[in-house]
């Protein structure tokens, strides 16, 4: 029995030169015209085989290399942010793009792969790009633009070798230029996007830009905050001129590509990133207009927050706001009237706030109820509350102004600190956000020796999810300014807080943590995660030079920063993907390979915790009293309270339960 070779499999032996079955051809026809009896039936039958064999061979390639366009992406992929491992991989597959030199600086390339070439004939003459695209984003990831720009003008020098560029080696190129433009946006250099735009793209590889390479640059200078540059690519786009393209260049006798809806939206989010560009939004959605583009619920949504962004600008959010309303094709979400009121509550406008919230709980309570649970629909009149809530907060003392303010609940006093930056005291604040019940309070902690910003804790307080009589406050998360790290603060944080929800009978707990020193926090306090909660077990434990990390060489040598801590799992694949590069800077930590010596504590991240005094508050029994008592010494020791440190609340637990749930409808604040 013969055993067949798949379709999709062809060996390396079995890939011929053309070379060779053109020599092989010549003495095929020489034979049969040197022959005493060979005739024009033999030669016929000669030259049909020859052109069949060639078939055949140039089939079996085309699979060959169609299966390395399918697998070598994936592999590419799977290098991670190894962006050193990736392109050796691709050169191993594509060795065409070694023949070529770029001169990144000077924006040039050595002469094309001639298409006769030895280098030409050994591998198929086809553009990459998904491949080379791959690269490209690894290299953005870990921002590293030289490499990136090298294999852009290879493939442009690659692309103007082929003798027959189809559509298709077209499209690969144009995916190749996207992804460098991309990565010019990651790294912050939008001037090299706007000059693959307005040189590489039409000189070097005689192609006209497309509206997704546009895309690509609005984009680049959005992150780069260079909105007049933006603005003015916009105006060419609309205008159909400018000075990046030549007149042989243009798209026929239109000019340049037409605008569209996502270069208008990617501009107005650059807008809204800026406080000051809410100007810029409002044009931008009159001159969608006269484009002909009709906004729709996304751009009016972005340019209605970027008035809310600015101070003072709610007129105008309004005037968006009614456009919406009497536009049948698109009408406000809860989000526009979230901005809105956002942007009303920030001037003071509390009845143009009313006004709106009504419109909310009349449309889209029972919507937003269903998706949100009780928290959204508290919110419905949480604004409606506020007025309210910042009159009670008004017992306390107001110290700032504007988003910066905050009202002073307490104080604590260090007696034997040796530390000179708390020789003085710890003032403690509360700093509403302007939807607490979505956006959560911070508990801030100010230094009055120099009234600096310690550090804060960020809470969503709410009803109990089980027991609507109970009041529960989440913690979101816990940032320390890195001026005072290292001084046991974490902790001290944490007794405060403690101390706030026992005084008002408040159940603790906390949302998802990413951050395993807050977990530890946690976990001495006796926090655990929810038995269904999921999340991931890690070992963490200082940091030792020598350690094996899952990081690549290449990342670690281009680290900017030290390491204070190790993560380990004996499952590796439990801190797969769980931490971004970001997350590893900021926390300054890294993933071992091997156990640390000595062990450290195991917590858990990427999970809540709840407190068992969750599941005993309120009833009267013996473990109720054991478990809050437990938790009250633990908050008496950490603030060191015998030894002469204070903490001392601005009011009564009433008071106090109005500070942190006062802009909550339907809670009662009696004594």
């Amino acid at each position: 029995m013969v055993k067949r070779t798949p379709r999709n499999a062809c060996s390396e032996s079995e890939t011929l030169k053309i070379s060779d079955l053109q020599s092989v051809g010549t003495l095929i026809a020489d034979g049969a015209c040197t022959g005493e009896k060979t005739g024009r039936t033999s030669l016929k039958r000669s030259a049909q085989q020859f052109d069949g064999t060639k078939r055949v061979v140039r089939r079996k390639t085309q699979r060959l290399e169609n299966a390395k366009r399918r697998c070598l992406p994936k592999k590419l992929r799977e290098c991670g942010n190894d962006g050193d491992g990736a392109l050796e991989i691709l050169y191993q597959a594509h060795p065409q793009l070694l023949c070529i030199r770029p001169n990144v600086q000077e924006n040039t390339t050595v002469s094309p792969v001639p298409a006769g070439s030895e280098a030409a004939e050994e591998v198929a003459l086809y553009l990459d790009g998904t491949s080379i695209r791959t690269v490209m984003q690894i290299f953005g990831r870990i921002k590293r633009l030289d490499p990136v720009l090298v294999l852009m003008y290879q493939a442009i020098s690659f692309y103007s070798s082929l003798s027959t560029a189809d559509n298709q080696h077209e499209s690969e190129m144009r995916q190749c230029f996207k992804a460098a433009i991309a990565a010019c946006g990651v790294c912050g250099d939008w001037e090299k996007a706007l000059h693959i735009l307005k040189i590489d793209m039409p000189s070097g590889a005689d192609l006209q830009p497309s509206i997704d390479a546009y895309h690509a640059v609005l984009c680049a200078c959005g992150r780069a905050s260079q909105i007049d540059q933006m603005l003015q690519l916009m105006r060419d786009l609309e205008t159909g001129s400018g000075d990046q393209l030549s007149e042989s260049k243009r798209t026929g006798a239109l000019g340049l590509p037409q605008p569209d809806r996502t270069c208008y939206q990617t501009a107005l989010t650059a807008c809204m990133r800026n406080q000051d560009r809410w100007s810029e939004s409002l044009l931008l959605i009159r001159r969608m207009r006269e484009q002909g583009i009709e906004p729709d619920l996304n751009c009016y949504n972005l340019a209605i927050a970027s008035c809310s962004k600015a101070a003072g600008r709610h007129k105008e959010a309004i005037q968006l706001l009614e456009e919406m309303e009497n536009d049948p094709t698109v009408q406000p979400n809860d989000m526009s009237y979230e901005s809105v009121i956002r942007a009303c509550s920030k001037a003071g406008a509390w009845e143009d706030s009313s006004r709106f919230l009504s419109k909310i709980s009349s449309e889209a309570s029972i919507d937003r109820a269903e998706k949100g649970g009780h928290a959204n629909a508290v919110s419905m009149g949480g604004d409606q509350q506020m007025p309210v809530y910042f009159e009670r907060l008004n017992q306390f003392q107001k110290v700032g102004k504007g988003r910066e303010a905050w009202w002073q609940i307490g104080s604590f006093k260090f007696s034997n600190c040796s530390d000179a930056d708390f020789r003085e005291t710890l003032e403690i604040g509360i700093q509403p956000h302007r939807n607490p019940v979505r956006n959560g309070i911070s508990l801030v902690f100010i230094n009055s020796k120099n009234q600096e910003k310690v550090g804060f804790m960020l809470l969503r307080n709410h009803v109990y999810h089980s027991n609507q009589a109970l009041l529960q406050s989440s913690l979101i998360g816990m940032l320390i300014e890195k001026k005072y790290r290292g001084k046991g603060l974490a902790n001290i944080f944490m007794s405060i807080w403690l101390s706030v929800c026992l005084d008002t009978h408040t159940i603790p707990a906390a949302e998802k943590i990413n951050k395993p020193l807050i977990s530890l926090v946690l976990s001495r306090f006796g926090f655990i995660p929810p038995i269904d909660g999921g999340g991931v077990e890690v070992e963490i434990a200082p940091y030792k030079q020598g350690m094996t990390t899952v990081q690549s060489k290449s990342d670690e040598t281009q680290r900017d920063w030290e390491p204070t801590m190790c993560l380990y799992s004996p499952s590796h694949k439990s801190l797969d993907g769980a931490f971004c590069n970001r997350d590893l800077r900021q926390q300054k930590m890294v993933i071992s390979r091997d156990p640390p010596n000595p062990r450290g504590k195991k917590v858990h991240v990427k999970t809540g915790f709840v407190h068992p005094i969750a599941e005993h508050l309120g009833r009267n029994n013996p473990d109720s009293l054991e478990t809050m008592t437990q938790l009250e010494t633990m908050v008496k020791g950490t603030l060191s309270e015998e030894d002469g440190n204070k903490l001392v609340f601005a009011g009564n637990a009433m008071s106090l339960k109005q500070s942190m749930f006062g802009f909550m409808p339907g809670i009662s604040f009696e004594d």
